[in-house]
């Protein structure tokens, strides 16, 4: 029988580069139901941010673009399911800017 545990799975405060936000133990799945980016003023660094697993797929991005002009800082918060096998990670990367990531979601034991 598996256990399932509801916590914050990751995070990457400040973010200028690529960062590891978890990787999935033996034993355990990792479900992913809330992604987070927060970023400030992006009118002297623009923006370019996303989340992505180890074999480099992204899973969600957001780019400076016309919705997001000069010193308006925001954030996403998409509900998502993503789903990391043992040895998997998810992580994070700012090409442009700087930014926070956070993953929420749950454990599953696995039998």
């Amino acid at each position: 029988m598996s256990t399932v545990s509801t916590r914050l799975l990751g995070t990457a405060p400040a973010l200028a580069a690529v960062s590891t936000l978890f990787e999935v133990p033996d034993g355990f799945v990792y479900v992913v139901t809330c992604a987070t980016m927060c970023w400030g003023n992006t009118e002297v660094s623009g923006l370019d941010i996303w989340f992505m697993r180890d074999d480099l797929t992204k899973l969600m991005r957001v780019f400076q673009a016309s919705e997001i002009t000069g010193s308006n800082p925001g954030f996403q918060t998409p509900l998502v399911r993503w789903v990391f096998e043992p040895g998997q990670q998810l992580l994070a990367q700012a090409d442009v800017g700087t930014a926070d990531f956070s993953a929420n979601g749950y454990i599953l034991t696995l039998p």
